[in-house]
Parts: C-alpha cells; structure tokens; sequence
C-alpha cells in the first residue's frame, strides 16, 4: 500500500488527538501493508509505503512526508538525495504548486509551522487515493475511506447524487466527490491548503493537446523514446517485476519498451475464463519475449463470492466483479514477491481512437457533443432514467445535475478543437476519475508502475496532431516501431495482426461484432440450450446474466427482494424488473446498467445499512495458484 493515514488538530488537545489516531490505525492489518508513524501536538500521521527509507524530512520551518516515488532525472539518476528532501528542494526552489508538478507517482504532506498551515497534494495523474473530511477542528485523512467513516460523529451518509451520476455515466464522482456527503477524495494534481480558519483547493490544468506541425515519423521516434526512458527510470532499481499482459496494444507497447535495458526477472500474467483471447495471446507474446507467464483460468462464478469487497475497498466507487482482483493481486504478490506490478492506462483514450464518437467532425459545439453524450454514452437515455424513479423529479434533479457536472469538466478542457476536447475529457473522467479509482485493487498488495503516465511521455502525445491520431494507426505504428515482430499477435478489437491499421481493420471489426451477434442469436434460437461463449472478454457479464441462473437469480435477489435499500427507498420494482427481463430475453443489453445498479445496491446496503458480514477483512491466497510458484 502507498498512502497515508491521519489526523490534523487544532483543538489542542493532545489525548483527543491521540485517542482519535488510534481509533484510525485499528483497522485491516496485513503483512503486505507497511507503516510508520509520526506525531506532534497538532497532528499525527501514518505513512504507508513499502519502502519507508527517505519519506520524511524535519527541520525547524517545515515537516515533510513524502510516499510513492519521483522519476524527475535529477532524482532518479541520483542516490544522494531522500525523496523528502528532494520534495523540500522543489517546495523552497520553486514553490508549493510546483510539488504537483514533480514527475512520479506520488502524495505528500507539507507542515508550515510558522504558519500552522498544512499543505497535501498529488502528482498530475495519481492513482494513490486520499481521502479526508473536516469535522468541527479536526481533519481526518486516510487512503482506506472506510477508516474515516468509522471515526465518531463523521457524517457517513449516502451521496445519492454521486450514486446516480455514476449509474448514468459510468461510475465517476464529479469535483473530488465520494459516495458520501462529507467525505472527499483528493484529486490527481491537486493541493488542499488546511488552517484552522479555512480548508481550500487548488486544482491544476487538465491534460490538453497542442499545436503542433512534427511529422508522424518524428512524433513516433519521439513517443518510442520517450516510453523506453519511463519504462527504465521505473525499473531501473528492481529486480523482478510483473505486466499484465493481453491481447490489446498498450501492455505490449510498455513490455516491448522495456524488454531490452531491464536486466531483472520478468513476469507476466492474465487473468480470463476458460475461453479467453487474452490468455492465450499474451501466452504466445510471453513465450516470443521469453519470459515466464502465469495464465490464470478464473472461475466464471468467482466474483459472486468477493461482490462486497469490490465496493467496499473503494468505498463505493467501484464496481461489484472487482472484488476478486484484490485477492488474485495479493496471491501473485504473496507466491511471486514482484517488486512492481506494471499497467498501461490512458494510451487507448489518447491516441488509440477509444471511446471517439463516429460523428464527432458533425458537430459543431461543446453543447453538440454534451447532447452526443445523453444520447450515446450515458447508460440510460432520459426517458428510461427517469422511468426508473418513484418520484420522477427526483430522478429529473439528479439527470440535470449529472449533465451540469459534466458540461462544467468539458468547459474546463483547453481545447477548442472537439475532438480534442473530447479526448481530454474522457482521459479527466474515465481514466483519472475511474480507472485511478479501480488502482487500489492492485495497491493493497503492489506498487503500481505506470510508464504511460510519465509526464514526458505524455508531453509527446499532447503534441501529435488531431489528424494523425483520429484512428488507432499512431498507436499501431508505434508497436511496430518499437518490436515489429509483437505486432504480429492477435489484437482483440478486430481479431487480427496488430500492425494492421484503418481503415482496413474497419471490415474485420463488422465480422467480430455480427460473430458474438450470431453466438447470442443462436442461444435464444436454440431454446437457451447452445452456447457459443464469446472468447474476447475476461469476463463476459453479457452473457452470464443471460445464460446462468446464479447470475439471474444474484441480480434479482439483490435488486427486487425484500431487503432491496433502492427499491425500497428510490426506484421502482417494476422498472427494475422489466430492465432484468429484457436483459435476460436478449430484447435488450442492460449488462452494464445491471451491473451499475447492483454495485450501487451493495454500496448502500454496506454503508447505509452496516451490511459488512459478507467483505473479506484478510486476503484470500487462491491455494489453486499453487502450481504456479
């Protein structure tokens, strides 16, 4: 784990203090979580972070506490500066915005003891989660949200605004929100000034694009560079490391990056069903990289049995199916001891052509493509939305603030051009809004390692032209030019080579899509008795929900029985049940609403009701992991 735990007082009062910061530290313990803690007679704080050497820095004006690591030149290429005192030469150098501003994945903590004056903030794209709420003259902090809502008179109410803007738009908390009403998470490049007069927040300019007029060649050569040097400055001090490895073009983008200059162990991994693209490409891939590669088969019921962890780990931001990835994440740290876990977030937004709209170039406003988004990416459109309330102006108030939340992000995207404007908001609201969030179901048990993160690897990107990245051929191109021979392996988009790029993939992509319509198609002709799994999905709720009667009975119990908290309290029975039988019928696909809906019904039957009987408070080791050591 990397983050920090704590309490900021300015009652003076040293035995409240320190009964409030043991009541923070009595929570989940594990061999995988390592602390150390440091106190005054205003604060005390608990840093988390595997290597603890170098996080804190005293002198007679300031108190430093640092976690996560740096990968600025100047530091990582040096070993005569502490990551404190690296953090206390950028603060008096160049000020206390510009701690945001240090290339890494990092959180920190500055106390001005002139001033009384505490200072907390993260890098530009953190994953590591802090969380805190002010009550009365006390500041509660802390990466795990459940220890916050456990301190005493801390109001632990359900923000069901939150909640419903994460059913429309896929699960994101807008402007630092929780699922709570008193309850904030920190956001990636943000700073949180605390007195005791005032609490505010500063917030750093959102990722944009720029003008630029470097050829595709130069951009390619540039962007290959740029990655080989975030891979190395990562690993360059490891001996084993571990990639998640797929049949997609960012993992093998990031290991072809780093195959070459890392001299330690690699590792690589996949999780998926018995049917699964994934598994068997990344095999292949691992096998022409020569590296050691653990193909884990996973149960298609086994996230049934870690559903509450999945939200309550996140305190409600996450969805249910991700619960079993804290466990099998703890096995691999527990059978493996890798000292770094490597993901490849965000490339698939920027320059892979993911989540564009078709006719992005028609429109000709921001307020054309917020319409767009009502129309094409919210999981309800209105009518259904609203049809799913008992009080249909509750569900009007909360649809119109969703979109007045989201019109306020996309304003604060630089960019003119909407296309670019649309990339950056997508990589503000799914990547460092929801895939940040999903990060602690690897940093419970691994230090996450995220080359694409780099910020001079993302400088590059920023400067690649609106034309030359309107498809995914930039992100094809440059696999190619990095490892030629791995572009060769199946990309599951469209089934075929990853060298191959638009629009030529656009036919094989029809085909993908019209097969898993054919395979759907011939379970309901067959009478529900043929089933053609789809192999392109680590998990495939589509299917489950419709084909296994565990899946359908779990949904239905949790949404329509008698203990049902939305049910009861916001939505309409009938209109859940209509959104289940369709589903089920094959009318409609509503996995992806289901799926929202339960993971909303369990975060307020474990926050609101106390249901907690059913999360795991220790990791499960999968002993069926075993053979794999």
């Amino acid at each position: 784990m990397i983050g920090f735990t704590g309490v900021i007082s300015f009652e003076k009062s040293v035995d409240k203090l320190q009964s409030q910061a043991k009541k923070l530290k009595s929570l989940l313990k594990s061999s995988l979580i390592n602390a150390s803690d440091f106190s005054s007679d205003n604060y005390f704080i608990s840093l988390y972070d595997e290597d603890l050497k170098g996080c804190e820095s005293n002198d007679d004006s300031f108190h430093y506490f640092v976690v996560g690591d740096f990968y600025n030149d100047d530091f990582c290429y040096s070993k005569k500066t502490s990551k404190a005192e690296y953090l206390k030469k950028i603060h008096f150098e160049k000020g206390i915005q510009s701690c945001l501003d240090i290339n890494g994945s990092y959180a920190f903590l500055i106390y001005d003891k002139k001033n009384n004056t505490f200072f907390i903030g993260t890098d530009q794209h953190s994953f590591i989660p802090i969380y805190y709420t002010k009550k009365n003259e006390s500041v509660f902090l802390s990466w795990d949200i459940s220890r916050i809502l456990s301190m005493e008179n801390i109001n632990s109410s359900i923000n069901f605004q939150s909640i419903f803007s994460g059913l429309l738009f896929g699960g994101v908390c807008f402007n630092g929100e929780t699922r709570f009403n008193e309850v904030y998470r920190l956001e990636p490049g943000s700073l949180v000034t605390i007195n005791r007069e005032n609490l505010s927040i500063f917030k750093s300019e959102p990722f944009y694009f720029k003008s630029s007029k470097a050829n595709e060649d130069d951009l390619i050569s540039d962007a290959a560079s740029a990655l080989r040097n975030a891979v190395h400055r990562r690993v360059k001090n490891l001996d084993k490391v571990s990639i998640g490895l797929t049949s997609g073009i960012d993992s093998r983008l990031v290991l072809s990056s780093g195959i070459e200059d890392f001299h330690g162990e690699w590792l690589s991994f996949t999780f998926g069903g018995e049917k699964c693209i994934d598994r068997d490409t990344a095999s292949e891939l691992a096998k022409y990289f020569n590296i050691k590669h653990i193909p884990i088969e996973v149960d298609d019921f086994s996230y049934l049995n870690y559903d509450h962890d999945g939200v309550f780990y996140t305190g409600g931001a996450s969805l249910f199916q991700m619960g079993l990835q804290i466990h099998l994440y703890a096995t691999l740290k527990n059978n493996f001891q890798c000292q770094g876990l490597i993901e490849a977030p965000a490339t698939g937004l920027l320059i892979g052509g993911h989540l564009i709209p078709g006719n992005i170039n028609q429109l000709e406003s921001k307020d054309g493509l917020i319409k767009y988004y009502q129309d094409h990416v919210f999981n309800f459109n209105k009518d259904l939305f609203l049809d799913l309330f008992q009080n249909n102006k509750l569900g009007d108030d909360y649809y119109d603030l969703t979109v007045e939340n989201l019109t306020k992000s996309l304003s604060q995207m630089r960019n003119d051009n909407l296309r670019d404007a649309h990339q950056s908001l997508m990589f503000h609201e799914r990547t460092k809004r929801w895939a940040n969030y999903n990060m602690i179901n690897i940093l419970y048990s691994h230090r996450p390692i995220l080359p694409t993160y780099d910020l001079d690897f993302l400088e590059i990107l920023s400067t690649i032209p609106t034309k030359i990245r309107e498809d995914s051929s930039f992100r094809s191109k440059l696999l190619m030019h990095i490892d030629k021979k791995s572009s060769d392996f199946v990309y599951d988009r469209w089934m075929q080579p990853a060298w191959l790029c638009p629009p030529h993939t656009l036919e094989f992509e029809k085909i993908v899509k019209q097969i898993e319509k054919t395979q759907h198609k011939i379970w309901f002709d067959s009478g529900k008795k043929i089933y053609l799994k789809s192999n392109r999905f680590e998990a495939n709720f589509l299917e489950y929900i419709r084909v296994y009667p565990e899946y359908q009975k779990y949904f239905i119990n949790l949404l329509l029985g008698e203990d049902s908290f939305l049910s009861n309290s916001f939505l309409k029975k009938e209109s859940l049940k209509s959104i289940i039988e369709s589903h089920i019928s094959g009318k409609n696909d509503y996995h992806k609403i289901l799926i929202l809906l339960v993971s909303a019904e369990l975060t307020c039957r474990i926050f609101e009701k106390n249901e907690i009987n059913n999360v795991n408070h220790k990791f499960n080791y999968f002993s069926n992991l075993d053979y794999i050591k």
